[in-house]
């Protein structure tokens, strides 16, 4: 079956929909559920080949992947996922903006994105939605891709508050990536903040991300 051809019909009881995580996910909301005809299964993956092998085993209507594991997966890994699996469709779950996530969207050629604060509402229209044959994405996200057509830089976000860079760095972000400029390495950082090793590489790569840094080395000038 063609992903990217329309749909026909409504989805049969107990469509699969694998909920893809690492193993640190606290902002995915622990209350998150699918109605019928759908059927969410979660699994926590550490890199491609967990997920690839999840997705051999489960063969899903549809991949929920967490952003930040997207990012830690890299985007050489979701092209090749998609070619091994091209009968899956992909909706993305985020928390906040990140400019990256334009290129995690087009090379995971994701149907749709939903934001986790607003999953509990958001998730069942999206799915109804992309099983039709459509698209999801929030408003943002078409700006930024609008505006990545045409050349110009996202503008601020009209909900937000308050004088701020767009995309500003979370608290642990920003330790994170001070550490990292410092010298520390991932389990240094991980030992100094109490925390995992795991968390360490999706701070840092949110911060590289919003930064528009590539490696460790531009933390240091």
């Amino acid at each position: 079956m063609n992903p990217d051809s329309p749909r026909e019909g409504r989805p049969r009881r107990g469509t699969e929909i694998l909920l893809a995580v690492s193993f640190d996910h606290p902002r995915v909301p622990v209350d998150l559920r699918v109605d019928a005809p759908y059927k969410l299964t979660l699994r926590e993956v550490d890199g491609p080949q967990a997920l690839e092998a999840a997705l051999r085993e489960r063969s899903p209507r549809m991949l929920l992947i967490d952003a930040d594991l997207c990012l830690l997966l890299g985007l050489s890994a979701l092209r090749q996922l998609h070619r091994l699996h091209p009968e899956t469709d992909w909706l993305i779950g985020w928390d906040e903006p990140s400019p990256r996530w334009i290129e995690t969207i087009v090379h995971s050629r994701a149907r749709g994105g939903i934001e986790w604060r607003d999953a509990l509402t958001e998730l069942p229209r999206a799915l109804d939605t992309i099983m039709a044959g459509g698209l999801w994405f929030p408003r943002r996200v078409l700006q930024w891709l609008y505006g990545s057509l045409i050349g110009t830089e996202p503008e601020q976000d009209e909900d937000a508050s308050g004088p701020h860079t767009q995309w500003p760095l979370t608290a642990r972000e920003a330790e994170a990536l001070a550490l990292a400029g410092q010298g520390f390495t991932n389990k240094q950082i991980a030992q100094e903040l109490e925390i995992s090793v795991n968390t360490v590489k999706k701070h840092l790569a949110r911060a590289f991300d919003k930064r528009g840094l590539r490696s460790r080395r531009q933390t240091m000038c």
